[in-house]
């Protein structure tokens, strides 16, 4: 009799995993508070690297001119870009803010988890490593260190800086796709009885197209103006 009560809470047990296991995950969510929780997250990771990305967009030049005075060793003062351009004030400084872009819900699988943990701390990694090390060139430049080691530093920075951009821009499109697979239930749910579900999802579908192609082209063209510097430097 013991022996059948221990199999029947064995089997028990495994039926409960197995139901658990099925309904984990963004593509079993049946609720709207599971939906809710997926959407407020994402929505935070998109905001994060929305303001993000503005700030690398806005600097694009800045980060050129830096390069490009790596490859010449030589600078007049006013081409040091302003470190003010870089400054992030009040960037996402509540720290629970922070934490919360890296703190993805339960309802998504232990895949779906971990892919966000890593990828979202690893972007914002790279960018603020990005925006540190562009700061401290701009330091190094304006004290004029370079007199002091022959513009070792510089050519470090300028590698760093190339290296913390392309990071960022490598990772942000797979947050991006990552975050349109998880959502793609949750929305449904969410918009299941409004009228115009389906003029939405379809607007949604042609801005991510808009989205992906913009993100190409700025960092192909960011590609073509490093080659056509290194290019000039390298003739002057």
């Amino acid at each position: 009799m013991k022996k059948i009560v221990a199999l029947l809470s064995v089997c028990l047990f495994l039926a409960v995993g197995c139901k658990d296991n099925k309904e984990v995950g963004a593509e079993n969510v049946s609720s709207m508070e599971q939906a809710n929780m997926i959407i407020e997250y994402t929505n935070s990771a998109v905001d994060y690297m929305n303001k993000a990305n503005s700030k690398i967009s806005s600097n694009e030049s800045n980060f050129d001119k830096l390069l490009k005075i790596a490859d010449k060793k030589k600078v007049k003062s006013y081409e040091i870009p302003l470190d003010v351009s870089l400054a992030d004030y009040n960037f996402n400084a509540n720290k629970d803010d922070k934490d919360k872009i890296i703190q993805p819900p339960s309802v998504l699988s232990v895949e779906e988890q971990e892919f966000f943990k890593e990828k979202v701390a690893s972007y914002r990694d790279s960018y603020n490593k990005l925006r540190g090390e562009a700061l401290t060139y701009i330091k190094y430049l304006k004290n004029e260190d370079y007199k002091d080691d022959n513009w070792a530093k510089a050519q470090e920075y300028a590698d760093n800086i190339e290296k913390y951009y392309n990071e960022c821009m490598e990772t942000r499109p797979l947050i991006s796709e990552k975050i349109d697979v998880v959502t793609e239930r949750a929305e449904e749910i969410i918009l299941a009885d409004s009228p115009i579900k389906d003029a939405i999802m379809t607007v949604k579908g042609d801005l991510k197209l808009v989205q992906e192609l913009v993100n190409t082209f700025m960092f192909m063209v960011m590609k073509v103006v490093k080659k056509r510097n290194l290019k000039n430097c390298m003739q002057s």
